[in-house]
């Protein structure tokens, strides 16, 4: 709560529609550092993790005849909400002012002298066609657009369709989808070709997204009328042509496909951006959570070791709070030879200003042996720092050379899940194209949440791996391995899911 400000700011954000990477820099901003967000229904689970933890979040869905809050009521809780938070976000798919009810909002923050601002969005009817390979104008076929909405405040008021018909322009309606045979019929009556070509886009900029093409003389018989997911609009015109020169988004290699990633929360972002920009829908399910142990790391551990060996970013991180912990940093380390299992960590390892002597061919311990065998003596001393549990291969082999000290500096619980978090995932879950491990350890506890909650997968449901060691896991528990990465990255994931779901 916030004592601190009299009155605090309400600002309308459009998110745009479907992609979560079509909202602004603008509305990002405001999103990740708002007090207070508001949201509706189109809103994506993976928009609202970007808000703070402490954030209050309130949430005011609609759909047709099924209202969370009437519309009056979010005008209201608006006002009040900014009494006690400096920054409220009121999140709407699209854009607040194309049919988001924004005006009305701003008029009553106004007529309350509450001060807010507008964040346009990409609205869906330009955007939304954007994804469904269909230019809203185009020089050989319209000139103009005309943006309407699909029903009323009340049954009174309507189009004059007999202007309407006549616009040469391409026409679309939002909101549209409980009125499709009423508006196609009184295009026709009032003078529209018959033959003119309609498409109604189901899910618009979604790795769901649905498009459905006929005429307007055909629409019924050719539409799955009652069938149609919302939300969903419907363009009349002839740049529906083009859809077929046009159609970028669902031509992606992943397109459609519900893809799970198991990664740790702070490590999943950006193998699920990867996923997206292939057109997938990730379902972040993490199955491993990192925590930091207390440091056990001494200046002494230092004076003694001649290597230090790195085997996952998580040991990276872990090592170098421990380091800042002594008040050392990587200077600290310029005496050492340093290892680091495999590319992923070798970046890692850059970010704080350490270039590694050593990285294998092979991303496991097997890789390290393969390397470091002829790169040892006995007056040697290496330091590994990482999780609690880790294969003995390694450590085993190491002791037949020369003295070493395993630092543990984090171990890998199974997350917990809040009420509403954990709805959300049982309900995606069984309907999963691929589930993806970055390791073993999120094998195990993946194994365990299926039992604990009963849950039963797809039959056609397949297991991708990133290595053999998180394999061998898979195929412990009873689950085939369907697709693995060679070399073990997760950029060699992503082009095996790819491969896989041409």
């Amino acid at each position: 709560m916030n004592s601190k400000y009299a009155i605090g700011t309400v600002y309308l954000v459009g998110a745009g529609p479907g992609d979560i990477g079509l909202l602004t820099n603008k509305g990002l901003a405001l999103l990740k550092s708002c007090d207070c967000l508001v949201y509706d229904r189109l809103i994506q689970d993976e928009m609202l993790a970007l808000a703070p933890a402490s954030c209050e979040k309130v949430y005011v869905g609609k759909a047709a005849s099924d209202h969370a809050m009437p519309q009056e009521q979010i005008n209201l809780l608006l006002c009040e909400k900014a009494k006690h938070f400096k920054t409220v976000v009121r999140l709407k798919g699209g854009d607040p002012y194309v049919f988001g009810r924004g005006g009305e909002e701003g008029e009553v923050l106004r007529a309350h002298n509450v001060p807010f601002e507008v964040v346009p969005g990409i609205s869906s009817s330009i955007g939304g066609l954007a994804y469904a390979g269909i230019p809203i104008t185009h020089r050989h076929h319209a000139s103009s657009f005309h943006v309407f909405t699909g029903h009323f405040k009340d049954d009174s008021k309507d189009h004059d369709w007999s202007v309407v018909a006549k616009i040469e322009g391409t026409l679309v309606f939002l909101m549209s989808i409980g009125s499709i045979p009423y508006i196609t019929s009184q295009l026709i009556q009032f003078g529209k070709k018959a033959s003119t070509p309609i498409a109604v886009v189901s899910n618009a900029a979604s790795s769901s997204q649905q498009v459905f093409e006929s005429t307007l003389e055909k629409a019924l018989d050719e539409l799955p009328i009652g069938k149609i997911k919302s939300p969903a609009l419907l363009v009349v015109g002839e740049v529906i042509h083009m859809r077929e020169t046009l159609n970028w988004f669902e031509s992606k290699p992943l397109f459609g496909k519900k893809i799970a990633v198991t990664r740790a929360t702070a490590q999943s972002s950006h193998f699920s951006a990867m996923l997206r920009a292939q057109g997938a829908s990730v379902i972040e399910l993490p199955m491993i959570s990192i925590e930091s142990l207390p440091t056990l790391l001494q200046q002494d551990h230092l004076m003694q070791s001649t290597q230090i060996w790195f085997t996952s970013e998580n040991g990276v991180h872990e090592f170098m709070k421990s380091l800042w912990a002594l008040h050392l940093d990587s200077r600290a380390l310029f005496k050492h030879k340093i290892l680091a299992i495999g590319p992923t960590t070798s970046k890692c390892l850059e970010q704080y200003g350490i270039r590694p002597d050593f990285v294998p061919v092979r991303y496991t311990q097997e890789g390290i042996i393969e390397l470091m065998e002829t790169q040892l003596s006995a007056s040697d001393h290496v330091l590994i720092p990482g999780a609690q549990v880790m294969r003995s291969l390694l450590t085993d082999w190491l002791a037949k050379i020369c003295s070493y000290e395993k630092l543990t500096v984090y171990q890998t619980i199974r997350p917990e899940y809040s009420a509403d978090e954990l709805s959300s995932i049982l309900k995606k879950i069984e309907t999963l194209d691929y589930v993806t491990f970055a390791s073993g350890s999120a094998v195990q506890h993946f194994h365990e949440f299926l039992k604990q909650y009963e849950v039963s997968l797809s039959a056609d449901v397949k297991f991708a791996s990133i290595g053999p060691v998180t394999s061998s896991t898979l195929e412990e528990l009873g689950y085939p391995v369907h697709l693995s990465a060679n070399p073990h990255t997760l950029d060699t994931l992503l082009k095996v899911l790819m491969a896989d779901a041409k």
